[in-house]
């Protein structure tokens, strides 16, 4: 299972929110850089990066920001944040971008998501976020009526591989991943490569999601507040 930790903007300084509350920041003294950096001397080579400005203002946020840390460090990177179109994805990919996280895009215009999945199905992370059992989207702010299972099948049978799903009240808060629900999405859908996110502590966390089987584990606010060392999950 891969470890991939997470890094979110706002502005472009590194945040962390509660519960998908913008109300609720907590802004760390690191740069971007100064983050990354500690990513790859632990030895790990996967990074997640939102960008929560550019989610909100529905547009891509700092291009350069995202290339200059390519460029120092070429992260395994799958992105998200604004994505709305077919260009802003092949920008983002000529960049070095792996993978990009895709929400929004899935509800406001599926045929446009439909055809971005069939041109670059390994590339292509549908990020459906949960809160009540219901989806969330549009940087969190919007809760729409479809539960995980109403918009699953319709996107696996246009060829959904990734699917990346956070538990909202668990994101940020460090009280455990939900691991029923993992094992409820993988027994239903085996073929979708399942990304966790949201809530992971410890050591216990990773080794009960990797159980599920879950392929990775985004985990944020655990390591940037040293709950998790990076160089003993490598």
């Amino acid at each position: 299972m891969r470890i991939v930790p997470a890094i979110d903007l706002i502005e472009g300084q590194p945040v962390r929110l509660k519960q998908g509350d913008f109300k609720q920041q907590q802004f760390y003294p690191e740069s971007l850089l100064e983050l990354a950096a500690k990513i790859w001397d632990a030895g790990i080579r996967n990074l997640h990066l939102v960008d929560l400005s550019a989610a909100q203002a529905e547009r891509l946020g700092s291009i350069q920001s995202l290339e200059k840390l390519l460029v120092k460090f070429p992260f395994r990177v799958d992105y998200g944040g604004g994505i709305r179109s077919k260009k802003q994805v092949q920008q983002l990919f000529s960049l070095g971008v792996d993978a990009v996280n895709i929400g929004t895009l899935i509800f406001s215009d599926r045929t446009a998501f439909n055809e971005l999945l069939a041109e670059y199905p390994t590339r292509i992370i549908a990020s459906l976020d949960v809160k009540d059992n219901r989806i969330a989207y549009r940087a969190w702010q919007e809760n729409s009526t479809f539960q995980i299972d109403d918009v699953l099948p319709d996107l696996q049978s246009q060829g959904l591989l990734k699917l990346c799903v956070t538990d909202i009240e668990k994101d940020g808060m460090l009280s455990g991943p939900s691991l029923a629900l993992y094992q409820a999405l993988k027994q239903k859908y085996p073929n979708l490569d399942l990304i966790a996110s949201g809530g992971v502590r410890d050591r216990k966390d990773i080794i009960a999601l990797e159980g599920v089987p879950c392929e990775a584990v985004i985990i944020g606010k655990a390591w940037l507040n040293g709950n998790l060392n990076l160089r003993e999950l490598c």
